[in-house]
């Protein structure tokens, strides 16, 4: 197994926030999966478990090599804060099959300001 590619994202938590405010339940359903919508009423500070997840979505599209768009959707990319996992889906699932990735390491953490998520995808 070899390393063939690596993101890391880091997001403030403020910004999750404020989105969060915004945006609501149409925001969230936008960019996160309903099982992740669902796990985020385990935890006490939900806008880090969220920055947490979109950290580690973004570090995931970086380590894929195409960012988030058409072959890598933010709801595509389903994040477990712990154990820490990601599952995919739909074109992002299909990119990383297709660019011969077998195995997903993923690592998050949040702090009081910042959420960072480090992606390495094997193949």
């Amino acid at each position: 197994m070899q390393i063939s590619g690596i993101g890391t994202d880091i997001a403030e938590i403020s910004r999750l926030t404020a989105a969060l405010e915004r945006g609501g339940r149409d925001f969230c359903q936008l960019v996160f999966t309903p099982a992740e919508i669902d796990r985020a009423e385990q935890f006490r500070k939900k806008a880090a478990y969220f920055a947490c997840c979109w950290a580690a979505k973004e570090a995931f599209a970086k380590a894929l090599g195409c960012g988030i768009g058409e072959c890598c959707r933010l709801s595509e990319v389903e994040v477990t804060v712990f154990p820490a996992a990601i599952t995919l889906s739909g074109a992002a699932l299909a990119t990383f099959e297709r660019n011969g990735g077998t195995k997903i390491h993923l690592a998050v953490a949040a702090e009081r300001r910042y959420a960072v998520a480090t992606v390495i995808i094997c193949s």
